[in-house]
Order: C-alpha cells, then sequence, then structure tokens
C-alpha cells in the first residue's frame, strides 16, 4: 500500500538537489513501499509525474527544507529576506509571510501554510488529504481523485467504506503487477548491463578490426599507385625493350649476312688456294648404302652431306661420325634430283607420279610441307631456285616450269610453263631472268632463254652431249664462264656472248660435274674415272685423273673444304677422298 514522506522525512536522500527532468523544478515526492522495495513518485507543480526506484533516488537528490527556503520576492525586491512561509497551489510559488497575505489579497487564490504537511496535501480537491499513490496512474491521488465519471467530472459525493475496499483490493493487485513489472524491469535492466558490456566488447573488437581493415586499404591504396607507377615503367621498359629488340634483330641480319659474305669470300680464297692433285687424293671413308644406287649428293647448310638413291631414300649423314642421323623413306620410286632452298625446306623429284616434294629438314626429324603429283608428265631431271625465291624444274616431257610460293597457304603453284619438241636433260639460271638448258635432240642444242620476255635468246647445236641420262652437267664457274660435261667432251661457255669458246676430248661418257673454284673442276664418268680441269686464258687444260675411283658410273660429286666425295651408281658407295 502507498504511504506518503513528509519533507523533513526526506533527509535520507543525499545532498545533491534533484529536479523535475522537463521543468527543473523541485518535485513533491511520495514513497510506495512494496515488499522492501521502495519507489518513490515525484509531482513538480507543472503536474509533471514519474516516479523512481527510491534507492536510485537516493544517489540523484537530496532533501529540499522548503521551511528553510528564502522567499523569491524577497530576493527580487531586494528586501529583508524572509523564509518562506505560504504557498500557492494555483501559482505553484513560495511566499513569506507578507508577500503571501499580499498575494492572497490580490489574486484571490487559496494559499497553504507551509506548517502543514504539502506532500500529503491534494491542490485538485482543496486541499484534502493524499491517500495514497497508483504507480500504475503515476499519481498520489485522495478521496475525491478516485472518484471521476467517464467525462472526468469531479463527482462530489465521497467514498462509502464498500467502495473504498474495492478500490484498496484493486491497488493491491496494481501494485502486485506493479512488482512484477519492476522485477521485469530489473531483468531486463541486468540484461541490458551484460548486453552492453558485450556491445562495448564487440564494438572494440569491430573498432580494431576497422583500423586494420583501414590499414590494409591504405597500404593497398599507397601499393596501387606504386603498382600503377610500376606499371607506367614495366611499359615504358617493354616499349624500350621492344625497340631494341627490334633494332637487334635488324643488325643481327645485316650482321649474319656480312658474315655470311666473308664467310664466303674466305671459304673462295681458300678454295682458290687449295692446290688439288686428284692422283694424289686417297680414299679416307666409304660409306655403303645398301638400299640403292646413289642418285644425288649434296652438302646442307648445316655441313651434314644428303644422298639419295634408286630406291626413292634420302638418307642424312653426319660427317663426324659418318653415321646417318636421318632416314626418309618415301616410297615414291627413284629420288633423282634435290636442292636446299633458301628457307632450308628441301625440293625432291621423284620418278614415281613424276612427283614434286617439299620437305621440311630438323635436326633429327623430317616433315612433309607439300606433294605435287603429276607436275610433269615425265621425270624431273633437275630442280633449280631462282634469284626471286621461285623454282623452276626442266623434265623429261619437253617442259620447263616456274612454281611460285603462296604465302596464304605456304604451298608452290605454277606460273609459267615453256616446252619443247626434245626432253630437257639439265639447266640453270646464269644470269638474273636468264637461264641455259640442255635438249636431247639430234643436234644436242644448249639454248639460252630469257624468261622475263619469255624467249630464246640463242641456240647451240651440234655439241656433243648426252641427252637420256640424268646428273648435274651444266656447271657456273663465274660471271661469265659456264663448264659443261658432255657425251666425249667438255665445254667452256661464254654466257656474255652466247658462244663456245673452247672444247676438250675425253675418254668417255660423263654424267656429272664439279666446280672447285673459278678456274677448276672435276668431272665424273662412267668408267668410275674423276678428272681434273683448269681454265687458263679461256682454254681448258686436263691436269689430273684418279682412275678407278668406283667400278662404274659416278653419278654425283660434291665436296667440303678440301674434300671430295663421290657416288657410285652400281655399287652403292660412297667414297671420300682428300689429299
Amino acid at each position: 500500500m502507498s504511504i506518503s514522506i513528509s519533507t523533513n522525512s526526506l533527509q535520507i536522500i543525499n545532498d545533491q538537489e534533484y529536479r523535475c527532468p522537463k521543468c527543473f523544478l523541485v518535485p513533491f515526492i511520495h514513497i510506495s513501499n512494496s515488499k522492501n522495495n521502495l519507489f518513490m513518485s515525484m509531482k513538480c507543480t507543472n503536474n509533471h509525474i514519474y516516479s523512481k526506484n527510491f534507492d536510485d533516488m537516493k544517489m540523484m537528490c537530496r532533501t529540499h527544507q522548503i521551511s528553510n527556503s528564502i522567499c523569491e520576492n524577497c530576493a527580487n525586491e531586494n528586501e529583508k529576506r524572509e523564509k518562506n512561509n505560504f504557498y500557492c497551489s494555483v501559482c505553484y510559488k513560495f511566499f513569506c509571510f507578507n508577500h503571501g497575505e499580499l498575494h492572497k489579497l490580490r489574486e484571490n487564490h487559496q494559499i497553504f501554510f507551509l506548517n502543514n504537511n504539502l506532500d500529503s496535501i491534494c491542490f485538485e480537491h482543496n486541499g484534502k488529504s493524499y491517500l495514497g499513490y497508483c504507480p500504475i496512474h503515476n499519481k498520489n491521488y485522495c478521496k475525491s481523485c478516485l472518484h471521476y465519471n467517464e467525462n472526468n467530472k469531479v463527482i462530489d459525493e465521497e467514498l462509502n467504506d464498500e467502495q473504498m475496499k474495492k478500490y484498496e483490493n484493486e491497488m493491491k493487485e496494481n501494485n502486485n503487477i506493479f512488482i512484477q513489472i519492476d522485477k521485469l524491469f530489473n531483468y531486463y535492466k541486468n540484461n541490458f548491463k551484460k548486453l552492453e558490456n558485450d556491445y562495448l566488447f564487440y564494438k572494440e573488437n569491430i573498432n580494431k578490426r576497422i583500423n586494420f581493415m583501414n590499414e590494409i586499404f591504405n597500404f593497398y591504396k599507397r601499393k596501387k599507385k606504386v603498382n600503377d607507377i610500376n606499371y607506367q615503367m614495366k611499359a615504358n621498359i617493354e616499349n624500350n625493350h621492344f625497340n631494341l629488340l627490334k633494332t637487334y634483330q635488324k643488325l643481327k641480319i645485316n650482321i649474319n649476312m656480312q658474315i655470311k659474305k666473308i664467310n664466303e669470300l674466305i671459304f673462295l680464297f681458300r678454295k682458290n688456294d687449295i692446290k688439288y692433285k686428284i692422283e694424289k687424293m686417297k680414299n679416307i671413308q666409304t660409306l655403303n648404302n645398301n638400299k640403292g644406287s646413289i642418285c644425288c649428293l649434296k652438302i646442307l647448310k648445316d655441313k651434314r652431306l644428303a644422298a639419295s638413291d634408286t630406291k626413292s631414300n634420302l638418307i642424312i649423314y653426319n660427317l663426324e661420325t659418318f653415321k646417318p642421323e636421318i632416314n626418309i623413306q618415301n616410297n615414291l620410286g627413284c629420288l633423282l634430283n634435290f636442292i636446299q632452298l633458301k628457307n632450308d625446306n628441301l625440293a625432291c623429284s621423284f620418278e614415281k607420279n613424276f612427283s614434286l616434294k617439299i620437305l621440311k629438314i630438323n635436326k633429327y626429324e623430317y616433315e612433309n610441307v607439300q606433294i605435287i603429283l603429276n607436275s610433269h608428265s615425265k621425270e624431273i631431271t633437275k630442280i633449280v631456285e631462282l634469284q626471286n625465291n621461285n623454282i623452276i624444274t626442266f623434265s623429261w616431257d619437253n617442259s620447263f616450269k616456274i612454281w611460285k610460293l603462296n604465302n596464304n597457304n605456304n604451298e608452290y603453284e605454277q606460273i609459267f610453263e615453256h616446252r619443247e619438241s626434245y626432253h630437257i636433260c639439265d639447266g640453270l639460271e646464269i644470269k638474273n631472268n636468264e637461264i641455259l638448258y640442255l635438249i636431247g635432240n639430234q643436234q644436242k642444242s644448249l639454248v639460252f632463254y630469257n624468261l622475263e620476255k619469255k624467249e630464246k635468246i640463242k641456240i647451240l647445236n651440234n655439241l656433243s652431249l648426252s641427252s637420256i641420262d640424268f646428273g648435274e652437267r651444266i656447271i657456273k664457274l663465274n660471271d661469265n664462264e659456264v663448264a659443261v660435261a658432255g657425251n666425249k667432251k667438255v665445254y667452256l661457255i661464254d654466257i656474255d656472248n652466247y658462244q663456245v669458246l673452247h672444247k676438250i676430248d675425253c675418254d668417255c661418257k660423263n654424267f656429272c660435274i664439279l666446280k672447285l673454284s673459278q678456274n677448276l673442276f672435276l668431272t665424273g664418268d662412267e668408267k668410275g674415272k674423276i678428272t681434273q680441269y683448269k681454265i687458263k686464258n679461256e682454254q681448258i687444260i686436263k691436269e689430273s685423273c684418279k682412275n678407278n675411283s668406283h667400278e662404274s658410273y659416278i653419278f654425283s660429286m660434291t665436296n667440303i673444304r678440301d674434300v671430295i666425295i663421290t657416288g657410285g651408281y652400281y655399287n652403292n658407295l660412297i667414297k671420300f677422298w682428300k689429299q
């Protein structure tokens, strides 16, 4: 049940004055007691009603000794300051004795003497005493306060004992409800403290993580700036590197070309300086090709020996170990002739299907690049690469054809064909857009032909030339002279004036010719003999010979430095000769 407490009883509260949080006036205070829990109800003069736990109030307010306070009117009028003796329930102000009487006369307000217990007076009902405090409605009440109608009009009749008992029971129930609410309040208050502690804990951790993430963000932000600078520097370096590499490659190509020219000059110088004496040369190595007769021998750019035979094989030998490194089996019949092109590929002619085949050769492997079947209607006797990188093929079908590389599909396509009345046995390019080829007609002619004008320049007739067999029988000695190995003669041809300069008789039929220097060459004949010739004052001079170097036909010869290499047609042997 609610109880009242006088102003003097408020001395239990500590010394800090407590005021209404809305209007900052000192409130009237009532305390309710429920199971050892004191609840303080406060009502200021502006009718702001609120309540609080009394134990908490001890820490928030102090005793308000109204009787010891000073009259505010005395203080404002600079009169002798008197203590407050009266309180006006209309103006909610305190007055001393003189100002209280004066205020009552002027305003006709009801004033109360402070000796009465103001905390227990109901100002709404002419100073009736409070019966207690209602925590549900959060206000003090007297008998009249409890008796309202629906329109909030005060009923003048006093409540009887039965009605008072009813209200007291209701107040007890309300008070119990308030106690439960207070318990819940304390429970949630304690949990709120725990949640508040957890909140502070997680807030601290989150702040730490946020600070850490900010540090990481700032680090990567600085790193991004550095990366942008590094990216720009890298782009500049790569651009400079690309330009330098491009310049280096151009210089490398130019240097390699110069080195190649120098090596050619050195090779020619050494070649011209070598004193060949074929009769004094000795056989230093012999390779036996059991698969077929030797048709063509070439030294490749990587200083290896390539040899073809009548069984369609192309074998590449290592000249340091004299062992084969690549053996290409083509199954296209006799491999009559082949050359190494400027792009390092090999162009080969085969007897079967009169095929022209392009091979790509690596260190120990090969790859078929292109096969042109029926490139001619008969066998191709000679393949020559022109200065413009086109290929010209001479054939026994009485024609020669020119092939051009198509850069789109990397294959050769025929662009020109010229036909004769008799088969063409051999040929070569003597000048830019000029070729010389051998026709096997009755006159055994040499024909000079202009490729640009597509017409014959001159024909040299009635020469003793072989018209059926294949093999290299025309070589260019220098810019002005060509040597031709004939049937039983050797010819020196002037390619500027298109005439025969000199000829010399031989013992037997020649099948191949090899240039050693600008004025020195060799021939191989049907008896397996090697003969050495020298050009002096536009004359052919027979210097020496090597008899029985092979049992019979020598169809191909080549050399590397001072070593002569010969291929026997019937005995299938490759022999190496050195002085």
